[in-house]
């Protein structure tokens, strides 16, 4: 595994004005001030090899770049005199390679497209989680679920496929449903999905799994879990989340060297492991789900795209 620095230029909301730019409105590259032009373009020279292009917005400049040492003091200092001319998001995030993938006990599953709840009609009934507790706003879902038919779902759940939820509910197709059963998976860690005309959709993972104990897995970029005062859950909440992202920043120093952001199976949370989980603990508001090997291997062989959001955890062990 090896670390990316995450970099987005975005121009101030005060100096932002709407151009019209190839017939639709545009307000990033062509609105900047000619000095962050000046700028953008030199740092495009140098790391044009890892902007993220989005053929919709090609003026949009988001670059995933390998981290080391010498590219972050780099890069820092490049970016420093253009802090307060321009929005500038930065933060750190894991690359996991073969080798992870191969020496992982367990894994944190997610697909990488979503899955979309009815947010718009909860008052009629088809709202599929609530946020009960007023402290900690942590998302709990419904036991019967709902889920639009809509971004090709339908038609990529005629096979085996799966989904990744807002609130990391996993929403797999009934075939691939069926193949995890047809190979060992028990039944219990599934409960139907639906659509509004009530046409089961596919499976979800259930509620009332496997619970693994508090603190199994562990994430050192999410600190120390803290305890809801009012509700009592596990709390694990991330450094770089959206609130803190400009303060981090602006506050980082070169001897601030960033560590890996990656998860640790504790040896509780190994013994008490089987097909499939649920952490007790919330990472940023959420439960998560965490298979075994066996499962994420035959998840894989049928839907090998999960690899691009699934997370490999490795063991205590690993690190010492």
């Amino acid at each position: 595994m090896y670390t990316i620095m995450r970099i987005a230029f975005y121009v101030n909301p005060k100096d932002c004005k709407i151009k019209i730019v190839n017939g639709r409105e545009s307000d990033d590259y062509y609105c900047f001030n000619r000095k962050c032009k000046e700028f953008i373009d030199i740092f495009n020279s140098v790391y044009h090899k890892y902007r993220k292009v989005d053929r919709r917005e090609p003026e949009h400049f988001e670059y995933a770049i390998p981290d080391n040492r010498e590219n972050f003091e780099n890069i820092f200092e490049m970016l420093k005199p253009f802090d307060k001319k321009m929005d500038i998001s930065i933060y750190f995030d894991t690359a996991y390679e073969k080798e992870d993938f191969e020496k992982a006990e367990a894994f944190l599953l997610a697909f990488p497209k979503e899955a979309y709840y009815y947010d718009d009609d909860s008052e009629d009934g088809y709202l599929s989680y609530s946020r009960p507790c007023d402290e900690c706003y942590t998302y709990i879902p419904h036991k019967k679920t709902y889920i639009k038919p809509t971004n090709g779902i339908t038609k990529a759940f005629q096979k085996c496929d799966g989904r990744t939820t807002i609130i990391e509910e996993n929403i797999i197709s009934l075939p691939l449903g069926e193949y995890l059963m047809q190979n060992g998976v028990s039944e219990r860690n599934f409960s139907f999905v639906f659509t509004k005309s009530e046409k089961k959709l596919g499976y979800k993972i259930a509620e009332d799994i496997n619970l693994m104990p508090e603190n199994s897995i562990y994430n050192p970029g999410f600190g120390n879990a803290e305890r809801c005062l009012a509700c009592g859950k596990n709390l694990y909440y991330a450094f770089t989340e959206p609130a803190k992202m400009k303060k981090y920043f602006r506050g980082l120093r070169t001897g601030d060297y960033p560590n890996l952001n990656y998860y640790i199976l504790t040896k509780e949370g190994a013994d008490s492991l089987t097909d499939i989980n649920l952490t007790s603990d919330y990472f940023d508001s959420c439960r998560r789900t965490v298979i075994n090997k066996k499962t994420f291997e035959l998840i894989y062989s049928a839907v090998p795209s999960i690899k691009k959001r699934t997370i490999p955890i490795l063991s205590e062990e690993y690190f010492e």
